[in-house]
C-alpha cells in the first residue's frame, strides 16, 4: 500500500475538489453543470435589466364624418425601468449571486461525492487483496489439520467427529476466499465506472484526524443549508419590497410619417417622450406573501442548525468506529508477539524431535494472518478519515 504523507485537513488550507481521476466524460459533465450554472446566474442578472423594445408600423385611417383619409408609417425605440424598489434591486441582485453559490456548491457535492467512492472503492480493494491473502493462510492452517487429525483417526487416537469437523472448516475457509475474491472482482468492476485507472496504480493520500470544530463548520451537507438560508433571506426581502414603493424611469424615441388629406393633419419627423413613474402595488395577498417569505427563512435555518448537529453526530460516530479498529489493531500486535515467541520454543524444540513442521508452519501462517489484520484495520480507519474529508470543505 503507497501513501502520500499530507494533512489534508489541516486549518487554512484552500479546498478544492480534484477529479482529474474520474473518467474524461464524467469530469465533462461536473464542468459542464458549473458552465450552466453561471450561465444562468448571468442570465438571471441581465433579466434584472429591461429590454429596450422596438416597434415598426404601418397604418391607414378613415374619419367618421369625413371623406379625409389619413396613412402613417412610425417606428420607436422604448425602454423602461425601474431604479428604485426600496431596496429590492439590490436584494434581486443578491438573490441571484446566492442561488448561483448554492448551485455551484451542489456540483462541488457531487464532485466530491463521486471522489469519495473512488477513494473508498480503492481502500476496499486494498483491503480486499489483503484479506484474499489472509484467506489464503487461514485455508493452509485448515488444510495442515485436516492432515494431522486424518493421520490421528487413522492411528486410532480421535473418532471421526474430530476429523470431519476440521474437514469443514476447512471449506468454510475455502468459501469464505471465494467470496472474497468475488468481491474483490465486484469492486473492481466498480471502480471501472468511476476511472479508467486500476486500483494498484493509484496513489492515495493518507488522511489525518480532522478538528471537530473544523468538520462541523465545513461540513458540505451543513453549507450547503446554510447557504439555502441565505438564499430564503434574499428572496424574503425581494418579496417585501415587491410590495413597497417604486420608480421606474421611461423614454421613447422614434420617427413618424403621417400623410394626409388634410394639411393639419400631416407630420413628417422625430418623437420622443420621457417620463418618471411612482408606484406601490396594493395586493390583497402581499402580508400573506411576506410572511410565508420569513417562515421559509426559519424553516431553512433550522434544516441548517440541524445538519450542524448531525454533523457532529457523524463526527462522534466516526471517532467511535475508528477507536473500534485501533482496539483491533492493539489486538493482532499482542497476536504478532505472542506468535514470535512460540515460533522461537517450536524452532528449538523442533529441532529436538518434540515438534514438526507442521507446528512451525501453522504458527508462521497465524503470525502473517496477525500482520495483514494489522494493515486491513490501518486501511479501514482511513476509509473512516476519508469520509470526513470529503464530508468537508474549507469557508471561502
Amino acid at each position: 500500500m503507497r501513501y502520500v504523507l499530507l494533512v489534508l485537513m489541516g486549518a487554512g488550507m484552500a479546498w478544492g475538489v480534484d477529479t482529474t481521476l474520474l473518467h474524461a466524460p464524467k469530469q465533462k459533465l461536473l464542468e459542464t453543470q458549473r458552465e450552466a450554472v453561471l450561465l444562468n446566474a448571468l442570465k438571471n442578472e441581465l433579466g434584472i435589466l429591461n429590454p429596450l423594445s422596438f416597434s415598426l408600423s404601418q397604418s391607414q385611417a378613415q374619419g367618421a364624418s369625413s371623406d379625409n383619409i389619413s396613412d402613417t408609417t412610425a417606428w420607436s425605440l422604448s425602454w423602461s425601468q425601474d431604479i428604485f424598489r426600496s431596496g429590492g434591486i439590490y436584494f434581486a441582485w443578491d438573490a441571484t449571486e446566492r442561488s448561483k453559490i448554492y448551485n455551484l456548491h451542489a456540483v462541488d457535492i457531487d464532485a466530491a461525492t463521486q471522489m469519495s467512492t473512488l477513494f473508498a472503492l480503492v481502500l476496499q480493494l486494498q483491503r480486499n487483496a489483503l484479506e484474499l491473502a489472509q484467506s489464503d493462510y487461514t485455508v493452509a492452517n485448515r488444510t495442515i489439520e485436516v492432515t494431522l487429525n486424518r493421520l490421528r483417526y487413522e492411528a486410532g487416537e480421535i473418532d471421526i467427529t474430530v476429523l470431519n469437523n476440521s474437514i469443514m472448516d476447512k471449506n468454510s475457509a475455502q468459501k469464505s476466499r471465494l467470496a472474497l475474491a468475488q468481491t474483490l472482482a465486484q469492486n473492481k468492476e466498480e471502480l471501472a465506472k468511476l476511472t479508467p485507472k486500476s486500483y494498484e496504480s493509484i496513489t492515495l493520500p493518507r488522511f489525518v484526524k480532522p478538528d471537530l470544530s473544523h468538520y462541523v463548520q465545513n461540513n458540505l451537507v451543513y453549507l450547503r443549508e446554510n447557504l439555502n438560508a441565505q438564499t430564503a433571506q434574499s428572496n424574503a426581502a425581494v418579496t417585501l419590497t415587491s410590495y413597497l414603493p417604486k420608480i421606474a424611469l421611461s423614454a421613447s424615441y422614434g420617427y413618424q410619417n403621417v400623410r394626409s388629406d388634410s394639411a393639419l393633419a400631416t407630420y413628417d419627423g422625430n418623437t420622443y417622450s420621457m417620463g418618471i413613474t411612482a408606484s406601490i402595488p396594493l395586493a390583497a395577498n402581499s402580508l400573506t406573501a411576506v410572511q410565508e417569505a420569513q417562515v421559509n427563512v426559519l424553516k431553512a435555518k433550522a434544516s441548517a442548525d440541524v445538519q450542524k448537529i448531525e454533523a457532529g453526530a457523524k463526527y462522534a460516530q466516526a471517532m467511535r468506529t475508528i477507536d473500534y479498529y485501533e482496539g483491533r489493531k492493539a489486538i493482532a500486535q499482542e497476536n504478532i508477539a505472542l506468535y514470535e515467541e512460540l515460533m522461537k520454543v517450536t524452532q528449538i524444540e523442533a529441532k529436538s524431535g518434540y515438534k514438526t513442521q507442521y507446528d512451525i508452519d501453522i504458527l508462521q501462517n497465524s503470525r502473517a494472518i496477525e500482520a495483514l489484520e494489522l494493515q486491513i484495520n490501518e486501511i479501514n480507519i482511513q476509509i473512516e478519515w476519508t469520509k470526513l474529508y470529503f464530508a468537508t470543505k474549507e469557508q471561502s
